[in-house]
């Protein structure tokens, strides 16, 4: 199992400030002009308009745009990076002040409510340690309400071994049912995303709910 880049006393949040700060949106690997998936799976969940949503990794995500854009009033969007979020600000203007910008670790959150779905989309992959894994999915259960879900997309085992840089960890469908024990897995998916640069990058997309 690889050692984690916290574990390490790696700047975590340093390095993903310099990848935002030294690319534009368009020409970063994990780009989305519209995250189809994730808009697919959301709608499957026929939440109302005014469900608590947090999108981890979501700081220059187009995600929090398009509910915006579908009428979701009660969103929240954590990210390490406070130049990813002043990217999505900025694209978003006025709309912005509705939206609960999170500046965090993901692993240093502490939620102060109960949301009805968690979304993550290529942060997951980038704990690689036990114990990181376990408080993100300890985390997982903490802030999701009852009837909650979880749409998880992250590196397949035939997705990348790396990451801008760093090592990541992969999972197929059985892992991560076995990470993810306390929830029922509802959906999942294989996607093959392609990079600005033409690169194939293959995910694996689940959508959980909270059990009981």
């Amino acid at each position: 199992m690889a050692e984690s880049n916290k574990d390490t006393g790696f700047d975590r949040k340093g390095h993903w400030d310099e990848v935002y700060g030294s690319k534009p949106s368009a020409e970063l690997g994990w780009y989305q002009r519209i995250p189809q998936v994730s808009l697919s799976l959301i709608e499957k969940l026929d939440l109302p308009e005014d469900a608590p949503v947090v999108d981890i990794g979501g700081g220059d995500s187009r995600l929090c745009e398009q509910l915006l854009r579908r009428n979701f009033v009660d969103l929240s969007v954590l990210d390490i990076s406070e130049k990813a979020m002043e990217r999505s600000r900025g694209r978003l203007a006025g709309l912005a002040n509705g939206v609960d910008w999170i500046v965090s670790d993901v692993l240093d959150f502490r939620p102060g409510r109960r949301y009805a779905l968690w979304h993550d989309r290529a942060c997951f992959h980038f704990l690689t340690s036990g114990s990181e894994v376990a408080r993100y999915v300890e985390l997982v259960r903490q802030s999701l309400r009852p009837g909650g879900a979880l749409i998880l997309g992250t590196f397949s085992e035939k997705g990348p071994e790396r990451c801008s840089g760093l090592a990541v960890r992969r999972y197929d469908r059985t892992k991560l049912e076995k990470v993810f024990s306390d929830f029922r897995l509802k959906e999942f998916r294989y996607l093959d995303h392609h990079t600005p640069t033409g690169v194939r990058q293959n995910y694996i997309f689940c959508l959980f709910e909270t059990k009981g």
